[in-house]
Formats: C-alpha cells, sequence, structure tokens
C-alpha cells in the first residue's frame, strides 16, 4: 500500500456503513480509498483491538496515522480531494468536542435507523480489489 492510500475500517454489518462506503465509491474518482471491514481478517491483524471493539467508529489509516471518530471523517473527504478536500476543512474547524458529538449520535441509532445485515455484501467485481478482505 503506497503512502497515498488510505484505508477505511468499517463495520460491515451497519447498513448505514455499507451506503457511505458505496458513495465514497462513487465520489473517489482517483481509487485513493480501499476498504476493510472491521469484522474482516485484514483489520483482525493490522488494527489494535481496541479500535475494533465495541464496534463503535469508523477508522481511517491517513498518511500513515489512524483516526476514529470525526476525525476519520475529516481524514476520508481529505483523501477525495477538490470540493471534499475543502469539506473536509470545513468540517475540521468545528472543535473536535462538538463534531464527536455528532458522530457518536449517528453511530447510536444506526442500526436502528438503517438496520443490520448477517455480513457484509460482496462488493461489485469493478471495484472488489480496493476491498483489503
Amino acid at each position: 500500500m503506497t503512502e497515498s492510500k488510505s484505508i477505511i475500517f468499517f463495520d460491515g454489518v451497519c447498513g448505514f456503513c455499507q451506503g457511505a462506503i458505496r458513495i465514497f465509491i462513487k465520489l473517489d474518482r482517483h481509487h485513493q480509498l480501499f476498504f476493510a471491514p472491521l469484522q474482516g481478517h485484514y483489520a483482525q491483524t493490522h488494527l489494535p483491538q481496541s479500535l475494533i471493539y465495541p464496534m463503535t467508529t469508523m477508522v481511517v489509516l491517513y498518511q500513515g496515522s489512524l483516526y476514529t471518530h470525526s476525525a476519520a471523517v475529516v481524514r476520508i473527504f481529505w483523501a477525495l480531494g477538490g470540493i471534499f478536500k475543502m469539506i473536509g476543512y470545513l468540517i475540521f474547524i468545528i472543535p473536535s468536542p462538538i463534531r464527536d458529538f455528532a458522530y457518536f449520535i449517528i453511530s447510536r441509532v444506526r442500526y436502528s435507523l438503517f438496520g443490520k445485515t448477517d455480513a457484509c455484501p460482496i462488493p461489485p467485481r469493478e471495484v472488489s480489489k480496493r476491498f483489503l478482505d
């Protein structure tokens, strides 16, 4: 993995997370984002257990560092580049306690609002090489 690639570790059974990943794939025109479910082997062998359990946050590897909660979301926007990088900076200027509060609200209701699946769906063939599990 080159330094310019970013990895999004996500809850593979969360409907909200799956939808967000589909959006990130569409927005990532330069194929800078890779994906790994937190339940998968790649995450289990590359992340500290404290970042995996409980599965309440997305984890992002960006420029060699790991980020969680709203900081992870900011780094995803930065990795997308262009106008999304500017959106990431606008989010970043919001104080992290406020950003994280909003993040925690969403993470607490995501299953009840968007559902939960039995397993992470198989990605389409054209993007499957960007999934690390």
